[in-house]
């Protein structure tokens, strides 16, 4: 098939803005994320955008020798799909962190009282005390 610059005319104006329209919807959804998963999907959306782009550059000019930086770019696309996807699998596999076998069992990190029990557990007054977060700011009064 022969180059026709009429063609290429229409075509690549139209494919640049649809491409370009994609590309930073895709670029949106990188920064913003949330997860990784989904900053993962809109560099496989990217990544596909840029390939079709670049395939519509191809037909266009005919120049057909570009097809290996096409295998190239979907090459490196699936090694970072599966690269992520297998750190994503690794990282969800790992076990939470064991509760205390006694949940009586006081927390180390908590500071001692005066009488040498922790500051949870009431003292021999029978009163305990009440911390800021304890109060109810509707009432003005502890628990």
């Amino acid at each position: 098939m022969e180059f026709d610059p009429r063609v290429a005319g229409v075509v690549l104006p139209v494919a640049f803005v649809l491409f370009s329209v994609a590309a930073a919807v895709a670029i949106v959804r990188i920064v913003r994320g949330p997860a990784i998963l989904d900053r993962m999907i809109a560099t496989d959306v990217l990544l596909s955008t840029m390939m079709c782009s670049f395939a519509v550059f191809m037909a266009v000019t005919g120049r057909t020798d570009l097809q290996f930086i096409l295998l190239a770019m979907a090459f490196f696309g699936f090694v970072g799909s599966v690269a992520v996807s297998r750190y994503v699998a690794r990282s969800e596999n790992t076990p939470p962190p064991a509760p205390p076998a006694d949940p009586d069992q006081t927390n180390p990190n908590q500071p001692a009282s005066a009488d040498g029990t922790s500051g949870s557990a009431p003292s021999a007054g029978g009163t305990s005390a009440v911390s800021p977060a304890d109060t109810d700011p509707a009432k003005g009064v502890g628990p």
